[in-house]
């Protein structure tokens, strides 16, 4: 190293040819070669730990100025990767020092990333996880470290494949990846499963349903026969519940008004197509119910009538059969039988 400069090395190769036809390092004067952070960086790179024995009399002379460079010197290239240690004049205790050193060292297990697989990674013993999750932080020599590993290959291999999985200052590990690309389904059968109501088996997820029964949770009996009545072929019938969910309707003028007409009840046994069944036209306004109340249908008696809401301003019920009649304003001559 060249004493007394400040600047760093910039890593680039500062070359130029000189009067005798050689080329020559032009930056010397300017910048330190080779500087800390590129020790350092090497150091790193090749997974070394470095550790200065320096001579008794050095450390403990605390105004020694030999002694301050060392210190900071270990502290530039990290205080887990570079120690300062006191050495006997005949460097007798050599052995005893690496030992001292290596059992502060502290170091990161990382599972390095493979193309081609997503790794994870689950701790089990003594794992403290790495903030992305890519390992074990703070491990000492010697301490027992159990983490899981699992390995999913982002696409389907065609067949056996063996990958290392490196971990950076612990070697590698020999991976056999065998591709497991589509479900045996054979071997992972479950008869009579309780989410198929036991009436099936659960294949890969998904119902194989016994003869007779079917459905995604094989809740549907082929023996329950047709809906009632067939839902007098005017709704929908549900083949697995065997009931009519939706009876045919549509939009048709009765009175010159517009109403929902067509087949209802439990079986679609009724039909106010016709306009027996339908709710009436008010008297005096143009609507069914007059506007003011909404049309129920009795599936049983097969016949529809006016439910009457209430006045806006009195809050009582608007009554009539059409629901014409004003709570506040009600004539019964209009209304026979109205009070």
């Amino acid at each position: 190293m060249v004493a007394g400069l400040v600047t760093r090395n910039d890593g680039e190769c500062h070359l130029k040819m000189n009067k005798e036809g050689f080329y020559e390092y032009f930056r010397s004067p300017e910048q330190d070669y080779p500087s800390i952070h590129q020790v350092r960086d090497k150091l790193i790179e090749n997974d070394i730990i470095t550790i200065f024995a320096v001579a008794e009399d050095v450390v403990v002379n605390r105004t020694s100025t030999d002694n301050i460079v060392y210190r900071e010197l270990a502290k530039e290239i990290g205080n887990s990767r570079a120690f300062v240690q006191t050495i006997a004049e005949d460097s007798a205790d050599i052995v005893s020092v690496i030992r001292i050193a290596y059992e502060s060292v502290k170091r990161d297990i990382v599972v390095d990333g493979v193309s081609g697989l997503t790794i994870g990674i689950a701790p089990v013993l003594n794992c403290n996880l790495l903030s992305d999750g890519s390992g074990c932080a703070n491990v000492a020599p010697e301490q027992l470290e159990m983490f899981n590993v699992t390995v999913t290959m982002d696409q389907c291999l065609p067949d056996t494949q063996t990958q290392l999985l490196p971990l950076p200052g612990f070697g590698n590990v020999e991976l056999t990846l065998v591709p497991i690309c589509e479900c045996n389904c054979s071997s992972q059968m479950s008869p009579n499963h309780p989410s198929c109501g036991d009436r099936g088996s659960l294949v890969c997820g998904a119902c194989d349903c016994y003869e007779g029964f079917y459905g995604e949770q094989c809740e549907c009996d082929d023996e329950l026969g047709p809906c009632l009545g067939d839902c007098f072929n005017r709704g929908t019938c549900d083949n697995c519940t065997r009931e009519c969910i939706s009876c045919d309707t549509y939009q048709d003028t009765i009175g010159g008004v517009f109403q929902i007409v067509g087949s209802f009840g439990e079986r679609c046994q009724c039909d106010n197509s016709t306009g027996a069944g339908a709710c009436p036209v008010g008297r005096d306004i143009d609507q069914v119910c007059s506007g003011w109340g909404e049309c129920m249908c009795d599936g049983e008696k097969c016949d529809c009538d006016c439910e009457c809401g209430a006045a806006p301003l009195s809050g009582q019920q608007y009554s009539g059969d059409d629901c014409g009649c004003d709570p506040d304003n009600c004539y019964n001559e209009q209304y026979p039988g109205v009070s």
